[in-house]
């Protein structure tokens, strides 16, 4: 098992990181409480998007 995976993998340092940043941002008036949001909520969407993808084709590769 690698670093990345003890940590939560790839997508969910991406999202992580684009939480933090965007938080950042925010805080340093850089951005809109609604930019915000929305990019919190397509980072999120993206997210559970991708596992439900992976999941599916994991589960369409053990059928063969």
């Amino acid at each position: 098992m690698s670093l990345l995976d003890t940590v939560g993998g790839r997508r969910f340092i991406l999202v992580a990181g684009c939480c933090i940043v965007t938080t950042l941002l925010l805080m340093g008036q850089a951005l809109t409480e609604g930019v915000y949001k929305d990019v919190i909520q397509f980072a999120i969407a993206v997210y559970v998007g991708g596992n439900v993808a992976q999941k599916y084709i994991e589960s369409k590769k053990s059928e063969s």
